[in-house]
């Protein structure tokens, strides 16, 4: 389970037994978090640098990008960003993918677009604050206790590349 974060005192309107106010005007509290519930953790961030290695075998490993939080949490991917740290020559992409999923890439929940074509740029490149895709209605097995990994279902591995690729994760757990 992760760790929960400390005492926080509550925000102003937010306390209890006091109904919620923004800018004066009392908010609904049953669609508005109060102060005094914790249900999930402040938005994180993970930083890491996949190697040439790990990239060329993607398609048969995944790469995890975060662990798994935990039964009863999940993890709400806020965003991903991508840099190509160029080497002296691109990735081949063969139709693979490059994805960011909820849980192992055989069977997870797909968290972006394809990011492929990063790889094949002839520089060192950015991707900049991937927005994350919405899952869809899903049972609560798919998601509940899922490490976010970075994974290649596409038709084959990459081939010929030999550069890096940083990758900043933002994303924050909640209780389900």
């Amino acid at each position: 389970m992760p760790t929960q974060l400390a005492s926080i005192p509550p925000l102003p309107g937010y306390g209890i037994n006091q109904p919620p106010e923004i800018q004066g005007a009392i908010v609904d509290t049953k669609t508005q978090p109060r102060g005094d519930q914790l249900i999930g953790q402040a938005t994180q961030i993970r930083a890491l640098t996949l190697t040439s290695a790990q990239l060329l075998a993607l398609k048969a490993t995944d790469v995890q990008l975060v662990e798994a939080p935990g039964v009863g949490y999940v993890h709400h991917l806020e965003g991903v960003s991508l840099r190509l740290n160029f080497g002296t020559v691109a990735y081949t992409l063969n139709a693979g993918t490059l994805k960011v999923y909820m849980g192992a890439s055989s069977a997870g929940l797909a968290q972006t677009a394809d990011l492929a074509a990063l790889l094949n740029a002839g520089a060192s490149s950015v991707n900049v604050g991937v927005p994350a895709l919405a899952t869809g209605v899903t049972a609560k097995a798919n998601a509940e206790n899922k490490p976010l990994v970075l994974g290649n279902t596409g038709a084959a591995e990459f081939t010929l590349g030999d550069g890096t690729l940083d990758v900043v994760v933002v994303y924050s757990t909640l209780q389900i």
